[in-house]
């Protein structure tokens, strides 16, 4: 359970450096995303996949992006 914490707040600030890299038109906030993502894909699960998705998408509906991601995230 503190392993899917601890990965939550990765991704947060992984969100937080594309997010900032978006907003300032900065390339090395996105490099630094990318990066990190080699190591957080090995330990990425569906629990922890779920936990983000309603970290950032935090009311589901039909017409939120949170719905599809889950319905995907069930079929896998």
């Amino acid at each position: 359970m503190l392993m899917i914490v601890y990965l939550n707040i990765d991704i947060r600030q992984h969100i937080k450096h594309i997010e900032k890299a978006v907003s300032t038109k900065e390339p090395r906030f996105m490099s630094r995303a990318l990066r990190a993502l080699v190591t957080l894909r090995k330990k990425l699960n569906s629990a922890v996949l779920r936990k983000a998705i309603f970290g950032y998408f935090p009311t589901p509906s039909s017409t939120r992006p949170n719905s599809v991601l889950l319905d995907f995230l069930e079929e896998v």
